[in-house]
């Protein structure tokens, strides 16, 4: 492969990756919205109505959509965590290519820290993404089986 193949495999990777990131943050900007509306939904359902044990599933569906909103956001924050990170990283290779001729650990061990410190980073987002959809799901499992029981 000559150069110039390699520079356009590497910028097709590269806007595969940046659209794969578009796409999971509109969607998780997307799952926030819905959960933030199913709760103001619920609430205007239930305005003037006296809580009784019915009211239960709806009560889990509401917690389960405000978790959602809080690991959706918590994802959001480690995305801009891991782009700053990311920068920090590309910073740190520009002032070690100064010293190439330095062969020392030191050198490079600032990167490995960094990508480190991202990898784990990238691991609790991961887990935030999964909570995320799991806390909508449930949430609307949850009101399912309220509507149904107020259908009763």
């Amino acid at each position: 492969m000559n150069e110039n193949d390699k520079n356009r495999f590497f910028n097709s990777q590269n806007e595969i990756i940046q659209n794969y990131s578009q796409k999971q943050e509109k969607y998780v900007y997307y799952l926030i919205a819905l959960c933030v509306t199913a709760i103001g939904f619920s609430v205007q359902l239930t305005t003037g109505t006296e809580l009784n044990y019915f009211h239960i599933p709806l009560g889990l569906a509401l917690i389960f959509w405000s978790v959602a909103i809080f690991y959706g956001l918590k994802f959001l924050r480690f995305s801009l965590n891991i782009i700053y990170l990311n920068n920090e990283q590309f910073k740190i290779a520009g002032k070690q290519d100064k010293y190439k001729e330095i062969e020392d650990d030191n050198v490079s061990k600032p990167i490995e820290e960094v990508s480190n410190i991202i990898n784990s980073e990238a691991e609790k987002q991961k887990s935030f993404f999964k909570l995320l959809n799991l806390g909508f799901y449930f949430g609307v499992l949850s009101f399912l089986v309220w509507h149904i029981l107020e259908m009763i």
